[in-house]
């Protein structure tokens, strides 16, 4: 056997490794995914010890979840950063026309948005918009992560969630943040 299939062999070898991991990290999560996405959400926020990023189209229906929000005045009580990067107010209603929403709906969802940015404001939280973002919602403390990719709905109860503390994952994330606060504006 010459070294190009010993190669060739490691090669495959890494490549099931992988999958391998891939499919456990799968079966655990899904695991997980029997909590509730607010009970989700909620868990990050209070595994925050240092700062606790969050990132969403608009926080509306998490912030009408009175354990999320007073979760997130106590960890600005503990002298916790807490930074927001919500989508602009153009950025949401071009969302709802995108999902061919009523125009009634439309703006009942950018007053609802505008709402939730007063309450983060008023609760401390240092909120920044952005004109651009994707249809994920996450919250991000120093080791964990939740996740909950197409969030169209925005419904706390339906759809999936992924919760994880895999350092790498956590990391992307954190630097994903970063650069959108970067380009973000204030208020």
């Amino acid at each position: 056997m010459n070294i190009e299939n010993y190669v060739e062999v490691a090669s495959i070898a890494a490549s099931a490794v992988g999958i391998l991991a891939s499919i456990f990290t799968v079966l655990k999560t899904k695991k997980q995914l029997s909590i509730k996405t607010q009970d989700s959400f909620y868990q990050v926020i209070q595994s925050a010890r240092n700062e606790l990023d969050i990132l969403g189209i608009t926080l509306s229906q998490i912030l009408r979840n009175e354990n999320i929000l007073s979760g997130v005045k106590h960890k600005i009580s503990q002298g916790i950063k807490v930074r927001v990067i919500l989508a602009s107010e153009k950025s949401v209603q071009q969302w709802g026309e995108s999902l061919g929403l009523a125009s009634e709906r439309i703006e009942a969802i950018v007053l609802n948005h505008k709402e939730s940015i007063q309450r983060l404001l008023e609760s401390g939280v240092e909120v920044r918009l952005i004109d651009h973002i994707g249809p994920v919602t996450f919250v991000l403390s120093d080791n964990f992560l939740v996740n909950k990719p197409n969030s169209f709905s925005n419904d706390l109860e339906s759809g999936s969630v992924i919760v994880t503390s895999k350092p790498s994952m956590v990391a992307e994330y954190r630097n994903m943040f970063h650069s959108l606060w970067a380009s973000s504006y204030g208020l």
